[in-house]
Order: structure tokens, then C-alpha cells, then sequence
């Protein structure tokens, strides 16, 4: 990191205890208080950059004041039932990796988007990701295409229903 003198990690443990402390989260006030983390004499908008970008997470996302992309596709996500999604989806988004959940939400066309992707996600790059963690579901899934576990998912609820 350029500006802060700890790890992503320390800081986003920083930040989630300033957030128990305040009920919020500000990046420009949390940059102030914590001078001594950073290498500046001064918060600056690179700063405040560098410090989103390396904590960004649902816990932090949701509380900050600050309006922003992150923030409102957190927002966003949780409408579309983030729980219903595969495992490892659900944890690259507490891990913040929300270029992984923004291309699983718009191959299953859930999101509004102007482009069109016609890629898969694999399971193979999710566990390169080190984010896969299978369920009964994920292991239905042969041809290694994630967004199949939302067939999968479908079908079994219907089962279970013709079942009752």
C-alpha cells in the first residue's frame, strides 16, 4: 500500500472497531483520526482511495455516509437474496471481491447492465480464489459453470414442494 503503513487487514479491523464505536463509518473523518496509520501529513483523496479500495467489505460498505458505487451495490445485492447464491459466492462478498459477485449477478441477469458478457464463472477460478467452499448443491454441478447452481437450486425447491 502507498499511503497506509498497516495491513488491509489491520485496517479493516480499524475500521470496524470505529464503527462500533461511532455507529457509522466516514472515510475522511476515520482518515483523520487515524493519522498514525498513514504516511501523510494530511488526508488526501488518494489516500481516502487507497483506504476504500482496501476495506471495502459489506460491513463497512453498508455503514459508511459516504455515497458510493460499493456502497449502493451492496445495497443491490442484498435485494437480489445474496444468501440464495452459491457458497462461494456469498463469500467472496463478505471478503468485499465484488467484481466476482457484480459478473455472477449479471450472467444470471439479475443486474442492470449496459454490456453484455458472454463468460462463464467456473468453479475452478473460485477455487483458485481460494473462495470455494461446495455445498450439496455445488456438487451437482458438473460442467464446472457456476451459474448452474441456480438451476440446481430451482429444481430442488420445486421437488421438495411436489414432495409436501
Amino acid at each position: 500500500m502507498r499511503f497506509w503503513l498497516v495491513s488491509p487487514e489491520d485496517l479493516k479491523h480499524k475500521c470496524l472497531e470505529f464503527i462500533i464505536l461511532e455507529g457509522y463509518f466516514n472515510p475522511t473523518a476515520f482518515s483523520e483520526l487515524e493519522y498514525a496509520l498513514h504516511n501523510q501529513e494530511y488526508p488526501n483523496k488518494a489516500l481516502i482511495r487507497e483506504l476504500c479500495r482496501n476495506i471495502r467489505c459489506p460491513d463497512i460498505c453498508e455503514k459508511c455516509q459516504v455515497p458510493c458505487i460499493w456502497k449502493e451495490f451492496c445495497k443491490q445485492v442484498k435485494n437480489l437474496h445474496i444468501e440464495r447464491s452459491p457458497p462461494c459466492i456469498q463469500k467472496a462478498f463478505k471478503l468485499g471481491k465484488f467484481q466476482v459477485i457484480k459478473s455472477y449477478f449479471n450472467l444470471l441477469g439479475l443486474l442492470q447492465n449496459n454490456r453484455k458478457e458472454n463468460q462463464t464463472i467456473k468453479c475452478s477460478y473460485m477455487k483458485k480464489q481460494k473462495l470455494c467452499e461446495p455445498d450439496n448443491l455445488c456438487k451437482s454441478i458438473e460442467s464446472g459453470n457456476l451459474t448452474e447452481y441456480y438451476d440446481i437450486r430451482l429444481r430442488k425447491i420445486t421437488e421438495e414442494s411436489k414432495e409436501q
